[in-house]
């Protein structure tokens, strides 16, 4: 079976776009033009993948990239195969630009979970099927439009420290801790909008956090809503399970910063503070000194300057968790 992850040539664990299962979809109410949105007349449309066959996987997330007005909503499904069983459909929630998006909680069957945003299984899940649906405000209103769906897999192994290159972009520094009220959950929007200034999309974290939130849980730190209000700044953006340090090095090359998870009881040296709870951070760079150094936007640091880190690899990959967010202009190749 070929998997998409030949656009990551086999490093990351991105197996599968929209262009991939689109061929074999079942449409209802549903066209395709620039995208997927809702044929005429209709206020509702759903697609549905056929069974996708998968690499053995305990975890996989599925992100999307969508067009949606106010009134309007996206919701995406995912249904998994494990120990020869099919799940139920599991949902992220309806999705749209307003307070009332939210996750779906309690969503537990047999060894199957949806934990927020990632799927976890106890068994391991070896197909899956995918769909959405697209609901407008009205027949005569604008169709929401899914630009693009991606499903990525994990597949533990370890990350190797590796020589790296010297090099920085320049992303702006932005501080979580500045933010009133939420500041100290914000880090999510706040790195993610730390990456959308780096395009050139001004705007502030507070705003991308309010574009973010996830009403359910009460966070902001929602992985899947924070790479879909990016695909709705029309980005290509995306969660990915990542292991390969030379792949980080690549996308930073091809002027990519990357939205990385990190998560640690204890502090690592020139961190601000440990992160027990989980915690996001920018990759801009690399540098080689006596040993290699990940160059950091850490929004946790108090003030804007202090921002920019320097954090040891061999330390940035004890507190890892291989999940990152990729965040790039549309169309821009990265292989």
């Amino acid at each position: 079976m070929h998997f998409a992850n030949v656009y990551n040539e086999g490093i990351n664990m991105l197996v599968y776009k929209l262009n991939d299962i689109k061929d074999k979809a079942n449409l209802s109410q549903m066209i395709y033009h620039d995208g997927y949105k809702i044929a005429d007349g209709m206020k509702k449309g759903r697609f549905e993948s056929h069974e996708l066959t998968l690499p053995t996987t305990n975890r996989m997330v599925v992100s999307w990239n969508a067009l949606v007005e106010v009134g309007s909503y996206v919701e995406v499904f995912v249904q998994v195969k494990s120990k020869d069983k099919w799940s139920p459909w599991m949902t992220y929630g309806k999705w749209c630009k307003s307070y009332s998006r939210g996750s779906v909680p309690k969503q537990n069957y047999e060894d199957v979970m949806m934990d927020i945003d990632e799927v976890i299984s106890e068994h391991p899940m070896t197909m899956c099927k995918v769909a959405f649906e697209i609901t407008r405000k009205s027949e005569s209103s604008d169709s929401p439009i899914i630009q693009d769906l991606f499903i990525a897999i994990e597949q533990s192994k370890s990350t190797e420290q590796t020589e790296v290159l010297n090099i920085d972009l320049e992303v702006p520094m932005v501080s979580q801790m500045l933010i009133h009220d939420i500041g100290i959950i914000a880090c999510s929007p706040t790195a993610l909008a730390m990456a959308l200034n780096y395009y050139g999309f001004e705007m502030n974290a507070i705003d991308v956090a309010r574009n973010c939130y996830d009403s359910s849980s009460d966070t902001y730190g929602n992985w899947a809503y924070n790479v879909a209000f990016a695909g709705s700044c029309e980005f290509e953006a995306y969660v990915d399970y990542c292991h390969d340090v030379e792949k980080l090095i690549h996308y930073i090359q091809r002027g990519i910063p990357i939205v990385a998870s990190v998560k640690t009881p204890e502090i690592i040296s020139g961190a601000p503070q440990a992160y027990p709870e989980g915690h996001l951070m920018v990759i801009r760079g690399f540098a080689q000194e006596e040993e290699p150094y990940v160059i950091v936007n850490d929004p946790a640091s108090k003030t804007e300057r202090d921002v920019k880190r320097y954090y040891k690899l061999s330390d940035f990959l004890k507190i890892w968790r291989n999940v990152i967010y990729v965040v790039k202009t549309r169309g821009k190749d990265i292989i």
